[in-house]
């Protein structure tokens, strides 16, 4: 299809894709498998959920599930690629109600924003982060997590730690 064309591109010029996760409080892609994907597309995608203000799952906010997203040689479950993020009653501009106007927003569009501003400046900070492809896992890896322990098909690998990620990891 023309979406996987394009995020095949995409990741292979090292672009990350941050993708709002839906607000149908269902499984994302309905509970089924995404094929046609490269490795590359596998390790530059990110998926975003919505929590509320006590980080608990936003009614709305769709989760990953079950399903998996396939290349021709790898795979990677819906969740491991799955991240949360504030989503509710975030302050942004409503310019539908004047040019300098502010309005209450809620959606998973509001919690996938933090997570591509958090990986802008962790890339910022750490230049080797893009170039070896690798902000996205640093994100995953230091997720606080929520739900059960692990990576869950509710949370995914849990709530966005920009804090967390900006502290030493591993090597």
């Amino acid at each position: 299809s023309n979406i996987l064309n394009a995020i095949n591109y995409a990741a292979s010029k090292g672009v990350i894709i941050v993708f709002a996760g839906g607000n149908s409080s269902a499984f994302l892609n309905d509970g089924g498998n995404t094929t046609g994907l490269t490795p590359a597309a596998l390790s530059h995608l990110v998926f975003v959920g919505s929590v509320d203000a006590s980080d608990r799952l936003s009614s709305f906010s769709n989760t990953p599930g079950n399903g998996a997203a396939y290349s021709n040689s790898a795979s990677a479950s819906y969740a491991s690629l799955w991240l949360m993020a504030p989503g509710e009653n975030l302050i942004a501009p409503g310019i539908q109600y004047g040019s300098t106007a502010f309005a209450y927003w809620t959606g998973t569009s509001m919690a996938a924003p933090m997570v591509s501003g958090a990986l802008a400046l962790l890339e910022t900070e750490w230049p080797v982060l893009r170039t070896n492809g690798t902000a996205t896992a640093l994100l995953f890896e230091t997720a606080t997590d929520l739900g059960t322990t692990g990576v869950d098909s509710t949370y995914g690998n849990g709530l966005l730690n920009i804090a967390q990620a900006f502290q030493p990891v591993g090597e």
